[in-house]
Order: structure tokens, then sequence, then C-alpha cells
């Protein structure tokens, strides 16, 4: 099943938003910030080969482009977020694929030979997975991703600042970003402290696991 995503401007479900989104949408720039230290905090090399899965416009790789990080690639299932993501970053690397159906479809044993990202990313993603094996399917295509010694960065949003809606079908608590890695293979798995805002200290959670 893809995705679910808002209704368009027609009223009608639609699978893709941003269409009906201005260029300069509004994205939480702390956000951004916050995932881009999570990977910083562990990725000390500018040649480390990136790959943000759900990738959106961009924003994130816009980021990481301008801090030097240049092997990028962003994964989404949006045509047009991808070709926004290509004019925030000149030389983006890009794949058009709903998360799910590309880790159901794949050999996820073999993408190794193929993917071999040494940092993977997923952020704001899994809250809008409709069924349980949704998100098992995601972070293990996350796994396989990774190539040797690599490491994965996740984010989600607690249930605090979160409800259920067309768009966002499941709630998380802390701790729940730890088990999607830890469930999926990786290794040293823990959560990355910050401090966000007086009124939510901690809206999100990060995880960071290695590759074993």
């Amino acid at each position: 099943m893809t995705p679910y995503h808002p209704l368009n401007k027609q009223g009608e479900p639609s699978y893709d938003p941003w269409p009906d989104l201005p260029f300069d949408y509004f994205s939480d720039p702390r956000r951004h910030n916050l995932t881009w230290e999570a990977i910083f905090s562990t990725a000390t090399q500018a040649n480390l080969r990136i790959c943000d899965f759900g990738c959106g416009d961009g924003r994130l790789l816009e980021r990481l482009s301008k801090t030097g990080f240049s092997d990028l690639t962003g994964v989404d299932h949006s045509a047009t977020a991808l070709e926004r993501a290509k004019v925030r970053v000149p030389g983006l690397k890009t794949f058009q694929g709903d998360l799910v159906e590309l880790g159901r479809s794949s050999n996820l044993p073999e993408l190794r030979n193929v993917l071999q990202y040494d940092v993977v990313v997923c952020t704001e993603v899994f809250e809008h997975l409709p069924n349980d094996e949704d998100v098992e399917i995601v972070a293990d295509l996350l796994f396989y991703s990774c190539a040797y010694m690599g490491f994965a960065v996740i984010s989600i949003p607690d249930d605090s600042i979160c409800k259920i809606d067309d768009d966002h079908r499941r709630l998380f608590q802390p701790g729940d970003q730890l088990k999607i890695l830890e469930n999926a293979g990786f290794v040293d798995v823990h959560d990355f402290p910050y401090h966000y805002s007086d009124e939510y200290p901690q809206p999100w959670l990060y995880a960071i696991g290695m590759m074993p």
C-alpha cells in the first residue's frame, strides 16, 4: 500500500501533495538543523555517501550540501518533490519510488551490491506508514542499503505533538525509534539528545544505529 497523503485541492485523496504546495512551502529549519547535527555527530568525513529516504523537496539534502557533503542521493515517491530537490542541490542523484514498494520488490540482501551508502537517513516517514509491516519493510530497506561500518539516522514525531489523521497513520512514544532500528539489525542504537524549545523540549524522537 502506498502511504496516504492529504486531500488535494479537489478534495480527493492525493498520493502526491507536492504539486499543490508552493516551492517555498514552509518547512521548519530547526528540525533540519537537528537532523544535520545528528548526522554530523557521527559523520566527520565530507566524502561520505549519504541517502535521504523520503527526502521530499530536499531541504535536508540542501543543508548537507551547504556544509560540505557532496555525494548525496534522494529517494521519494513524488516526481515533483525530486525536481525541486534537484533545484536546491545541483548534481543531486535521485530515485523515484515508494519506500514500501521498493522494499517489497527488492531482494534486500542484494541491495548492498547496488546501494552501499555510508549514511542512510529517514526522517518524518514512519508516522505516515499505515501498516505495522510497512514500518518493518522500510526499516529493513535502510538496513540493507547501509554499507559496512555505515549508520542510519531516523526521526519521528513524539505522540505529544502528533495525532492520527488522514496523513499521520500511527503514533510513537519515546523508545519506539530505538526499537525500529534494533529490530532491523542495527547495533549500538542510541537516541540523539537535543533541546528544541522550552515549550517542546524534545518533540521528535531521533535514533542513530550503526551497521554491524
